[in-house]
This record gives structure tokens, sequence and C-alpha cells, in this order.
């Protein structure tokens, strides 16, 4: 089974619908470069700035996150700070060198669009694409990358074929057979008796890479909840008994009810393909050689299959995209399959792709405390939705909307994110601290769990962690949760004081370290004094208190009280209140200097009730 391996996209697809022009950093470890980057910036058409402070740990970071980079510095200074993670080129995110005289130099994921990077932003600023590959001096384009709706078929050969193009084997040209493939007009010199070939035809070797045209589009339906394995191995079965190439395909086709379909999604990622979905209406407007009065009864259109294929190969009524294999029915679902009549260069801005909604914590407030996968969970979203204080701590890109709701709002809030994404739109919820603790994660799954649209309930909803502002509070403070502990918010606008007071007798007599999360507010003052009391009927007036304000931000403070001396005027709605179990203990090294909470877990005194 030939699959095609996945290629840098940046320079001519999208990734979630985002050009990934967006994506590019351009950094600097110099201050006064900012300027010029932001030029760059501006003449290329997007991307993110960053000049000084924090250089070398960015770079790192979207290396390893696969993210496109330019540097205005020496080359030395990127290669020693990327050299211990590079592993594998085939893999290598593009770096590109920027010099000061306004050339790029691409240094590394050069066949993997940083030469295409390079020639593009050289083109951008006027300057020179200093380029030193050898396919791509010879040929205009990488080998290993090709043009948008072409896949090498044998990249086990590409070495050995740019080897023998570096040693001047092409000087006397080179032979096309079939379409030329590459990112380029076509070879300087074309020599139909040249010892080098390459295209859509012939047999592949050490002396003719050739590519396959990716012109198919696999249309399907499958029962309900099919099992993903099944379907997957009964899918490539079937196309291989057709005699199909796999490497041809473009995309998989399907009905927008199908959108939540695991079977779908694994047989998507085991062939590395996009998976798009249209509505029945869209359907249902397709002719077809076998209609199904079933199918058309139970979902509002005759056919899946056949008519997902051809919409997805361009069938406006004018082209000629056309059925190559009519539907076949496989037990657990049908397949067919349609041929575009040109390779299909974007098959990604075809239909609807799956709505995806990503629940984002920022943490408390530091930047450098959110998580190395959220700034990457952040770019990769068209909207960013959330409370205005949230989301003026994210700097939009260029292609990204922002949608900002009140205080009071939440229910609005996440219905419209859940809304947005059911049109197939990438949406970022923000929040502060972990988007499932005290968050917008459990109302946005309830309010999808009722959701009686098929469209609210497919949305891909996707939760990425965050630091929560118990546990950057207890960083701070040293190891208060080294033992057990819980949460309790004392708000009650939406659980009943008694509810929670239940919790807090049960957290006091079982001897937790409790933290307060929403302690007081404007207009609730009395629950920390009635929560304060409720733990002094089970531990020590002496027992140890932290009023955490502004967790993680500049504001940040650390006030020690102890639980007897707790008074609520202290505590504002910016903190929360963490109050140590009876076996918390300060340790203060020395005088003025600062003091740090831990509570033992018992390991110096193994199974032995600290009570008795």
């Amino acid at each position: 089974m030939r699959i095609a391996r996945p290629i840098s996209p940046w320079c001519w697809c999208t990734v979630a619908g985002v050009p990934m022009s967006s994506d590019v950093l351009f950094l600097s470890p110099l201050e006064r470069h900012a300027s010029a980057l932001t030029g760059l910036r501006d003449a290329f058409g997007g991307g993110e700035v960053l000049a000084g402070t924090g250089f070398s740990e960015a770079l790192r970071t979207a290396f390893a996150e696969g993210r496109p980079t330019v540097g205005l510095c020496a080359a030395g200074i990127l290669i020693r700070l990327l050299a211990d993670q590079l592993h594998d080129k085939h893999s290598e995110p593009p770096v590109v060198m920027a010099t000061e005289a306004g050339d790029f130099v691409p240094l590394l994921g050069g066949h993997h669009g940083a030469n295409r990077l390079a020639q593009d932003l050289a083109e951008a600023g006027a300057g020179f694409a200093l380029i030193s590959t050898a396919s791509d001096a010879a040929l205009g384009a990488a080998v290993e990358d090709p043009a948008p709706g072409y896949a090498l078929t044998n990249p086990e050969h590409a070495a050995a074929f740019q080897r023998r193009l570096a040693g001047g084997e092409a000087a006397d040209g080179l032979r096309v057979q079939g379409d030329w493939p590459l990112r380029s007009d076509g070879p300087a010199r074309e020599n139909p008796a040249a010892i080098l070939s390459l295209g859509t035809e012939g047999e592949g070797g050490e002396t003719h890479l050739r590519y396959c045209r990716r012109d198919l589009v696999l249309g399907l339906g499958c029962e309900r909840g099919a099992d993903p394995e099944a379907m997957t191995t009964a899918v490539i079965e079937a196309l291989e008994q057709a005699g199909i190439d796999l490497l041809a395909l473009a995309g998989i086709a399907s009905v927008d009810l199908k959108q939540d379909e695991p079977a779908l999604a694994r047989l998507s990622e085991r062939l590395g393909l996009p998976l798009r979905f249209f509505s029945a209406e869209a359907l249902v407007g397709v002719s077809v050689p076998n209609p199904s009065s079933v199918v058309e009864a139970e979902i509002g259109t005759p056919s899946v299959a056949e008519a997902a294929a051809l919409l997805g190969a361009g069938d406006s009524g004018e082209s000629a995209a056309a059925l190559v294999l009519e539907k076949q029915k496989f037990g657990i679902g049908t397949l067919a399959l349609a041929r575009a009549p040109e390779a299909i260069t974007d098959f990604e801005a075809v239909g609807t792709p799956r709505g995806r909604l990503q629940l984002i914590g920022l943490g408390p407030g530091r930047a450098d405390w959110r998580l190395s996968g959220t700034a990457a969970a952040l770019r990769s979203a068209d909207h960013l939705v959330g409370y205005g204080y949230y989301t003026d701590q994210v700097q939009p890109l260029p292609h990204q909307q922002v949608h900002t709701f009140a205080l009071g709002e939440e229910e609005q809030r996440c219905q419209f994110a859940l809304d947005l994404a059911a049109t197939g739109a990438s949406v970022a919820l923000i929040c502060s601290g972990d988007a499932g603790v005290y968050a917008m994660g459990a109302l946005t799954f309830e309010l999808a769990a009722r959701a009686e649209d098929r469209r609210v309930q497919a949305v891909d909803i996707q939760a990425h962690p965050g630091i929560s502002a118990m546990f950057g509070a207890a960083a701070r403070l040293g190891a208060p949760l080294g033992h057990d502990f819980c949460a309790v918010s004392l708000s009650d606008l939406m659980t009943p004081w008694s509810v929670i007071e239940r919790r807090l007798q049960g957290a006091a007599s079982a001897d937790f370290v409790v933290c307060f999360y929403n302690p007081v507010s404007r207009k609730r003052d009395w629950q920390l004094a009635a929560a304060r009391d409720i733990l002094l009927v089970h531990r020590p007036a002496e027992t140890p208190v932290v009023i955490c304000r502004q967790i993680g931000r500049a504001e940040e403070s650390y006030t020690h009280r102890n639980l007897g001396s707790l008074d609520p005027a202290d505590v504002d709605m910016f903190c929360m209140v963490m109050v140590g179990s009876s076996q918390t203990r300060r340790f203060q090294p020395v005088k003025n200097g600062p003091t740090h909470l831990f509570t033992p877990r018992g390991y110096l005194n193994r199974g032995e009730d600290p009570k008795e």
C-alpha cells in the first residue's frame, strides 16, 4: 500500500483554511531589527514578528511545532540553537536565514518549503534567494516537493537521482515523460535522449522519478458508528482490488451528517487525505447512475458516495468529472470514485471541513506559563472567542476574527462558538487557567450534549490543557499541594449554598488542603467567612492560609495569614485563597526571606496517622 508522505504545505495550501504565510515567524535576537522584520512581514503578507528578548526560546519552540521561521541573524546562531532538534530532514520545517542586505538563504527544510519560502521572500523584498540544493539549481524546484496535484511515487530513489543530478548527468538536458510535475516551468533544456528523466509516465528508478497525478476523489457513505478499523481495511482492500493507485487520491468526500464519524476520520488520517463534506441539498442535485430511494428517505438525498465523489472532483454541470468506480457496497458502507478533468490542486477548498472548537486555557496570566501547544492551537484558528479580558491577552493574526463577550455572557459565548464551528469554521474559545477548571469547558460540552442540531453535535471539540490558578500559586509557594487537596468555588450564583456547605464540611473533616476559587465578589462577601468557620471546627486556628492575588500577573502578591485571623476584607475578586491542612507547614530558612509552604505526604513517617 502506497500512501503519500505528508510534505511541508505552507507554500501552496492551507491548514484548517489558514494560509500558512500567516504562520511564519520572523525573528531576530536584536531589538533593532524589529522594524526591518515588520516591513518584511508586511511585504510578505502575513506572519508574526519577535525581536530581542525571547528569541532563542521562540526559535526552538517554533521548530518543535513545525512552524516556518525566518531569522535575521548569522546562520551559525540558528544552527547552534537547533542542533539538538535536527533528527530527520524529511520532517524538518523550513528555516530561512535573512541577511541585512535583503537576501535569503534556506538552511533547513529546503526540499519541504524553505526554498520556496526564500524565493517568495526575495520577490516580496526585491532581494535574492540563495539556494544551494542541487535539484532546485538545476530544475528550479525540489523534486521531493512537487507541484500541487502531484505525488512522487518512488521517493526512495530521490537521493540517488539528486546525486546524479549534482554529478552533472543532466548537463545535456533532461527527459520529460508525461506531465511536468514540479513547481517550476520546466527544465532549462529538454533532451529526449537524456539519461535522467522525470514525469507522470514511465517506470521509476534512480534515473527516473515518476509522479502520479492526484485527480481522484473518494466518495464514502457508512452506517452510523461504523468500526474505524473495519472501515479502513474494507476501503483500502476495495481500492486495491480495483487497481487504484492510492497516491492518485486527492481527498475524501461525504455527506455532512457524517462529520463526526470516527471511521471517516480514521481513514482520512490513515491515507493522509483531507476530508470534506457536502449538505444533502447539494448532493441531491447531482445525477448519479445508482440512486437509492431508501437513502433518500432517510437523509434527503438518493446518493452519498457517488454524488460526493463527483462534487469533490469538481462536477458543476460544466466540468468533465466522471465516475471511474461506481457505487460499491462493503457491508458497513459504500464507496465510489470520481476523476477530475485535471490534477486537483486545492481539495481543501471543496465543500466544508468538520467544524473544530478548541478549548484553550491561557494559564493564570504570564505568557511564559502557557503550555507549548497553546500558541500553535491559537494560530490554527480562524476565530477567537472569549471574554474581552482574555482575548486582549492574545495577539490575533491577520486572518483571524475576534469575537468578545462581556462578563456574565458565558452561555451566549459558548453557544456562539459552537454554532460558528458547526458551519465548518475553526474556532478557539479562550479561557484563563485551564478551560476545564471553573471555565467554559464543561458548559461547552453541556450545550453540545443537549443540542438537537446534528451539525452542532458533530463539532470536533478539542480541549487543550492549561495551568490552573491553584497550580500556579502552589508552584510559587513551594509544595502546599503535596498531599490530598481539593478546590471549591464559593460562588452560589449557580450552585446553592447548601450544596457548597456540604462539600466544605466534607473537605474540612477529611483534612484536605482547600483552594477557594471565587472567594468574594462585589455583591457577595459573606461566604468566605462562613467557609473559614466550617474549617476551624476541624483544624487549628494556626493553620497556614495564603491570599493569592493576580496569580502570574504583574500585580501578583501572596499574603500569608492563619486560618483564625483570615479576614474577608483582605480578599477581592482577583484572589484565590489557599488553606492548608492540619499538616501543612511553613518554611522560612532566613529572616525576611521567602516563606514556603509544604504539606508532607508521609515519606518520613510511613503508615502513621498524624492525628494520633
